[in-house]
Protein backbone atom coordinates (compact mmCIF):
# COMPACT_ATOMS: atom_id res chain seq x y z
CA UNK A 1 0.00 0.00 0.00
CA UNK A 2 1.26 3.48 -0.87
CA UNK A 3 2.15 5.79 2.00
CA UNK A 4 -0.02 8.93 1.81
CA UNK A 5 0.14 10.27 5.38
CA UNK A 6 -3.50 11.36 5.08
CA UNK A 7 -2.70 14.21 2.69
CA UNK A 8 -5.40 15.55 0.38
CA UNK A 9 -4.95 17.20 -3.01
CA UNK A 10 -7.44 19.86 -4.04
CA UNK A 11 -7.56 20.37 -7.80
CA UNK A 12 -9.09 23.81 -8.38
CA UNK A 13 -10.27 25.04 -11.77
CA UNK A 14 -11.04 28.74 -11.88
CA UNK A 15 -12.43 30.84 -14.71
CA UNK A 16 -11.33 34.10 -13.07
CA UNK A 17 -9.30 35.80 -10.39
CA UNK A 18 -11.92 36.70 -7.84
CA UNK A 19 -12.63 37.24 -4.17
CA UNK A 20 -14.52 33.93 -4.31
CA UNK A 21 -11.38 32.10 -5.49
CA UNK A 22 -9.32 33.74 -2.75
CA UNK A 23 -11.92 32.76 -0.15
CA UNK A 24 -11.78 29.14 -1.35
CA UNK A 25 -7.96 29.14 -1.17
CA UNK A 26 -8.15 30.53 2.39
CA UNK A 27 -10.62 27.80 3.36
CA UNK A 28 -8.30 25.09 2.00
CA UNK A 29 -5.23 26.49 3.81
CA UNK A 30 -4.36 23.48 5.99
CA UNK A 31 -1.05 21.74 6.56
CA UNK A 32 -2.21 18.35 5.20
CA UNK A 33 -3.62 19.89 2.01
CA UNK A 34 -1.96 20.60 -1.30
CA UNK A 35 -3.72 22.88 -3.75
CA UNK A 36 -3.27 22.57 -7.52
CA UNK A 37 -4.67 25.59 -9.28
CA UNK A 38 -5.59 26.33 -12.86
CA UNK A 39 -6.88 29.77 -13.82
CA UNK A 40 -8.36 30.15 -17.30
CA UNK A 41 -6.01 31.90 -19.69
CA UNK A 42 -8.75 34.42 -20.53
CA UNK A 43 -8.92 35.59 -16.88
CA UNK A 44 -7.68 39.07 -16.01
CA UNK A 45 -6.46 39.96 -12.52
CA UNK A 46 -8.81 42.97 -12.22
CA UNK A 47 -6.60 44.25 -9.42
CA UNK A 48 -7.19 41.13 -7.30
CA UNK A 49 -4.03 39.60 -5.87
CA UNK A 50 -4.10 35.83 -5.56
CA UNK A 51 -4.15 34.53 -1.98
CA UNK A 52 -1.15 32.34 -1.20
CA UNK A 53 -1.79 29.86 1.62
CA UNK A 54 0.37 29.92 4.72
CA UNK A 55 0.03 26.21 5.61
CA UNK A 56 -1.01 24.34 2.45
CA UNK A 57 1.27 24.08 -0.52
CA UNK A 58 -0.02 25.64 -3.73
CA UNK A 59 0.97 24.71 -7.26
CA UNK A 60 -0.20 26.75 -10.22
CA UNK A 61 -0.25 24.88 -13.50
CA UNK A 62 0.18 26.42 -16.94
CA UNK A 63 -2.83 28.45 -17.94
CA UNK A 64 -4.92 27.15 -20.82
CA UNK A 65 -7.85 28.65 -22.67
CA UNK A 66 -10.85 26.66 -21.38
CA UNK A 67 -14.28 26.48 -22.97
CA UNK A 68 -17.41 25.18 -21.31
CA UNK A 69 -18.57 21.72 -22.46
CA UNK A 70 -15.46 21.28 -24.61
CA UNK A 71 -12.49 18.93 -24.43
CA UNK A 72 -10.30 21.74 -23.08
CA UNK A 73 -12.14 21.35 -19.76
CA UNK A 74 -11.21 17.66 -19.58
CA UNK A 75 -7.64 18.47 -20.64
CA UNK A 76 -7.23 20.86 -17.70
CA UNK A 77 -8.70 18.31 -15.27
CA UNK A 78 -6.16 15.75 -16.49
CA UNK A 79 -3.32 18.30 -16.24
CA UNK A 80 -4.24 19.04 -12.63
CA UNK A 81 -4.36 15.34 -11.81
CA UNK A 82 -1.05 14.69 -13.57
CA UNK A 83 0.66 17.51 -11.66
CA UNK A 84 -0.75 16.32 -8.33
CA UNK A 85 0.33 12.75 -9.10
CA UNK A 86 3.94 13.91 -9.44
CA UNK A 87 3.88 15.01 -5.79
CA UNK A 88 1.54 12.28 -4.55
CA UNK A 89 0.27 9.89 -3.82
CA UNK A 90 -2.46 11.59 -1.88
CA UNK A 91 -5.12 9.95 0.22
CA UNK A 92 -7.83 11.77 -1.73
CA UNK A 93 -8.07 14.00 -4.78
CA UNK A 94 -10.87 16.59 -4.77
CA UNK A 95 -11.86 18.38 -8.00
CA UNK A 96 -13.33 21.83 -7.35
CA UNK A 97 -14.24 24.99 -9.20
CA UNK A 98 -13.76 28.45 -7.72
CA UNK A 99 -17.49 28.44 -6.96
CA UNK A 100 -17.20 25.48 -4.56
CA UNK A 101 -16.71 25.96 -0.84
CA UNK A 102 -16.23 23.33 1.86
CA UNK A 103 -19.06 23.24 4.39
CA UNK A 104 -16.91 21.62 7.09
CA UNK A 105 -13.54 22.56 8.54
CA UNK A 106 -10.39 20.96 7.15
CA UNK A 107 -9.97 19.01 10.39
CA UNK A 108 -13.51 17.58 10.04
CA UNK A 109 -12.92 16.73 6.37
CA UNK A 110 -9.70 14.88 7.15
CA UNK A 111 -11.32 13.18 10.14
CA UNK A 112 -14.22 12.00 7.98
CA UNK A 113 -11.93 10.37 5.41
CA UNK A 114 -9.55 8.88 7.98
CA UNK A 115 -9.47 5.06 7.86
CA UNK A 116 -12.07 4.92 5.08
CA UNK A 117 -11.75 3.52 1.62
CA UNK A 118 -14.53 5.34 -0.21
CA UNK A 119 -14.94 7.09 -3.53
CA UNK A 120 -17.48 9.64 -4.61
CA UNK A 121 -17.62 8.89 -8.30
CA UNK A 122 -21.04 8.47 -9.80
CA UNK A 123 -21.94 6.82 -13.08
CA UNK A 124 -25.49 7.15 -14.32
CA UNK A 125 -27.19 5.33 -17.12
CA UNK A 126 -27.70 7.46 -20.19
CA UNK A 127 -31.07 6.99 -21.78
CA UNK A 128 -32.37 10.38 -22.75
CA UNK A 129 -32.15 11.43 -26.40
CA UNK A 130 -30.27 14.66 -25.60
CA UNK A 131 -27.66 12.86 -23.47
CA UNK A 132 -27.05 10.22 -26.13
CA UNK A 133 -26.62 12.88 -28.83
CA UNK A 134 -24.03 14.71 -26.72
CA UNK A 135 -21.74 11.68 -26.54
CA UNK A 136 -22.55 9.94 -29.82
CA UNK A 137 -21.49 12.74 -32.17
CA UNK A 138 -18.36 14.81 -32.59
CA UNK A 139 -19.03 18.54 -32.30
CA UNK A 140 -16.17 20.09 -34.30
CA UNK A 141 -16.73 23.70 -33.25
CA UNK A 142 -17.30 23.13 -29.53
CA UNK A 143 -14.00 24.76 -28.50
CA UNK A 144 -15.09 27.92 -30.32
CA UNK A 145 -18.79 27.71 -29.49
CA UNK A 146 -18.53 27.02 -25.77
CA UNK A 147 -21.92 27.49 -24.12
CA UNK A 148 -22.71 30.74 -25.91
CA UNK A 149 -25.38 30.60 -28.60
CA UNK A 150 -23.47 32.70 -31.11
CA UNK A 151 -22.16 32.28 -34.64
CA UNK A 152 -20.05 29.17 -33.98
CA UNK A 153 -22.92 27.51 -32.11
CA UNK A 154 -25.26 28.19 -35.06
CA UNK A 155 -22.68 26.90 -37.56
CA UNK A 156 -22.21 23.74 -35.54
CA UNK A 157 -25.97 23.18 -35.41
CA UNK A 158 -26.18 23.57 -39.20
CA UNK A 159 -23.24 21.14 -39.71
CA UNK A 160 -24.77 18.61 -37.34
CA UNK A 161 -28.43 19.03 -38.36
CA UNK A 162 -28.39 16.17 -40.82
CA UNK A 163 -27.18 13.74 -38.15
CA UNK A 164 -29.26 14.89 -35.15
Amino acid sequence: MLQTNGRHAFLVMSRSYSHQLNFLLEQLDYSDNSIYLHVDKKAKSNGINLYYPKHASIHEIDREDVNWAAFSLVKVELSLLKEASKDGPYEYYHLLSESDLPIKSNAKIHEYFEDKDIEFVNIESINQKNDIRRIKYFFPLQEKAGKKHGTYWAMQKILMYGRL
